[in-house]
């Protein structure tokens, strides 16, 4: 029988102060000649093996064994040696190579007519120092086998069938801690289950419930060994266009399952005429960034019984891979705009990424941010020095390199440190090169521009508000706090309201079947069709992430003095180097379950998650926000978006009803601090959260 060390967070992270108690544990191929951009690309109907780079590949690995446990029944589950992939490495052992061509996920575009089929197997996965086997989906590509990117457009059902080929034994926590011969603490033996899983489809804003009739995003779903389940996913027609991702979301094998590789892309299209031609004719190039640790992926795999991943004892490196590649090499012309667009697929850190031009020799480049997390910016492009990505974070952006002094040919690094946030954890070390080379391509700066906005994404802040006469209720201005010390969350349902008692995470050994086991583990209550203000604490340790619903940043981003992060921004996950900030979001239009959690995925795993239950209408009441359309009259909603005349056709819908004077809330306060010392009451109005005050207000 084997034993486990549980390692201390200081075995495999950085150290983090804080002022506070708490403590944190970061934890068909074609090559487009003309533009010069070398990538390889497919888009297939269904999932098949990705084609190989132009670059000769080394001898592909055998297809690795389905492996089984030395009892079949659970309950006899052991930790036997002779049950491990001790010995059983991959042919091929010599690690991923670094340099390579950039190349691109594999494509299904047929999700909306029929069900696209992810397979959740053993594969092989090439790091840096050797080769093992990952959980990971079938019709990846690269050294990290990453899953098929899907491509849908707003409005479309996402139709997924997903069939889980993994084998038993797939151990509990508490038989983990069992088979060790360990008295069963949740606090410490968390990670189990290894070879159940589900997905989730990040930052879709759909429903997270199932139905008699079909399962959305729901991420308390259990796919056993063996097992299929459908999903049914249901975008609405004015869902905004824009880069998300799906991955595992199983609790309890979250982190190992997804630091693995087991995730991909979802692109959601953007419409005919949405986006002006400079952006829209831009060449896109997809980039999904796993993040290795190979110190943690051990210690979690140890944790959880793990008989497929076998990592070197004492391995240490850290690397992010690109669509599955080690520091890949993409080439551009020099003075063509490209829109590269990211998504960082971590469990930990973060990356605070920069192009190095310290040489003068080195590529001269760019960076104009479109979109964060898969929203659009209010005002786009704005010119960025730095992508700052939090584990699940996506952006978008515009990308254009020269070579100084007319050179014919010039390179540069895509590179993060952790300089400017070391409480982030920020991940130190090369992501990918850049080579510049060809025919110079004449080209204009990029005009700003604002795009047209579906209604459940008009600016919540408080100048857009204010001047509306549109004011926050008390009942709905609420606190978020997360702890490591405590692993769970803490809710403070209204602005007068106690703060509740610390909730982790419940643990169902079955997928639960109605939507009362939830309510009554519910973190919350929040009312549909409103505006409701979050300020979170504990986001300097943890990256909150919400599902369902997107979040606005509010003034406070200011003081982070980043060009990355202004006020307006909408975000899905979020850290801040203070400990606590506000947001702002719609509850629009799906009620039930919304779940929060830390992004962290061991800290998920460990209990650092909840829910809110957002109830249903009362008496023919909406869910949908009217001030939205007083906000923005040309708002769309429940519809496609129509490029007449540049911008959508509005649905029609009845004359809003004029707000009743705001009550004494904070934004009431400001606003009647305003209408007292301005003869025009339409003003900008700068306020503190804290103590609830207007302390200025200018024209």
């Amino acid at each position: 029988m084997m034993s486990f060390t549980l390692l201390s967070c200081a075995t495999y992270e950085e150290k983090t102060t804080s002022t506070s108690s708490d403590s944190s544990c970061q934890d068909n191929e074609e090559v487009d000649d003309s533009v010069q951009l070398q990538v390889t690309h497919a888009t297939k109907q269904v999932p098949a093996p990705a084609p190989p780079p132009p670059a000769p590949p080394p001898p592909a690995p055998a297809p690795p064994p389905r492996i089984m446990g030395n009892a079949e029944s659970i309950g006899e589950f052991t930790l036997d040696d002779n049950a491990q992939l001790s010995g059983l490495l991959p042919e091929d052992d010599s690690g991923a190579v670094s340099g390579q061509i950039l190349a691109q996920p594999n494509e299904l575009t047929n999700c909306a007519s029929e069900y696209c089929l992810l397979t959740l197997t053993t594969r092989v996965i090439h790091l840096k120092s050797t080769s093992t086997y990952t959980r990971g989906f079938d019709g990846g590509v690269g050294d990290i086998p990453i899953g098929p990117t899907l491509r849908i457009k707003p409005g479309d059902t996402l139709k997924v069938k997903l069939h889980n080929a993994l084998t038993l034994p797939n151990p509990s926590p508490e038989e983990v801690a069992k088979a060790n011969g360990k008295r069963f603490d949740k606090k410490q033996h968390f990670i189990g289950y290894l070879n159940g899983t589900n997905i989730h489809t990040h930052g879709l804003h759909v429903s997270g419930s199932k139905f008699p009739d079909r399962t959305e995003d729901f991420i308390f779903a259990m796919v056993k060994p063996g097992d299929t389940r459908q999903y049914d996913i249901q975008l609405p027609a004015d869902h905004m266009a824009g880069l998300h991702w799906y991955h595992s979301h199983h609790h309890h094998s979250t982190a190992l399952q997804s630091a693995g590789g087991a995730a991909g892309l979802i692109v959601v299209e953007d419409p005919v005429g949405y986006l002006p031609e400079e952006i829209s004719n831009m060449k896109e190039v997809l980039m999904i960034m796993t993040l290795v640790d190979e110190a943690m992926i051990a210690n979690v795999g140890a944790m959880g019984g793990d008989q497929i991943m076998k990592i070197p004892k004492g391995a240490k490196e850290k690397n992010v891979y690109v669509n599955g590649q080690l520091v890949p090499t993409m080439t551009v012309r020099p003075g063509e705009w490209m829109r590269l667009r990211m998504c960082f697929s971590a469990i930990e850190m973060a990356v605070r990424g920069h192009m190095i031009s310290d040489d003068s020799t080195a590529a001269q480049c760019e960076m104009h941010l479109l979109a964060k997390d898969g929203i659009y910016l209010h005002k786009m492009p704005r010119k960025i020095s730095t992508v700052s990505l939090f584990p699940g974070a996506r952006a978008d952006f515009a990308l254009r390199c020269t070579c100084p002094g007319g050179a014919a040919t010039c390179s540069t690094k895509f590179h993060s440190n952790d300089a400017p946030r070391q409480n982030w954890g920020a991940f130190a070390g090369d992501i990918f090169n850049i080579q510049v080379e060809g025919q110079a391509v004449a080209s204009a700066a990029l005009t700003q521009v604002e795009v047209a906005r579906p209604c459940y994404l008009v600016d919540l802040r408080n100048e857009a508000m204010i001047p509306k006469r549109l004011a926050i209720k008390d009942d709905n201005v609420h606190e978020l706090e997360i702890s490591t010390n405590q692993k769970s969350l803490r809710w403070k349902q209204c602005k007068s309201c106690r703060k509740g008692n610390w909730k982790s995470m419940p643990w169902f050994s079955e997928e639960p079947t109605r939507d009362q086991q939830l309510i009554n583990w519910k973190l919350g209550t929040l009312t549909p069709g409103e505006v409701h203000e979050f300020t979170f604490w504990g986001f300097r340790l943890h990256p909150f992430h919400l599902h369902i619903n997107p979040y606005q940043i509010q003034a406070w981003a200011g003081r982070l003095n980043d060009d990355y992060f202004h006020s307006g921004d909408w975000h899905d996950v979020l850290m801040d180097p203070k400990s606590s900030g506000q947001v702002r979001l719609q509850t629009d239009r799906f009620t039930k379950e919304m779940v929060v959690h830390c992004h962290f995925l061991r800290h998920e795993d460990s209990g650092m998650m909840g829910w809110f239950w957002i109830t249903e209408p009362e008496g023919g009441q909406s869910t949908f926000w009217e001030g939205a359309k007083i906000i923005d009259p040309k708002c769309y909603r429940g519809e496609h978006f129509k490029p007449d005349s540049g911008s959508p056709t509005p649905q029609p819908t009845p004359a809003p009803t004029p707000s009743p004077t705001p009550s004494p809330t904070i934004a009431g306060q400001c606003l009647a601090f305003c209408n007292n010392n301005r003869a025009d009451w339409e003003v900008k109005c700068k306020w503190t959260a804290f103590c609830g005050d207007c302390h200025e207000c200018f024209d």
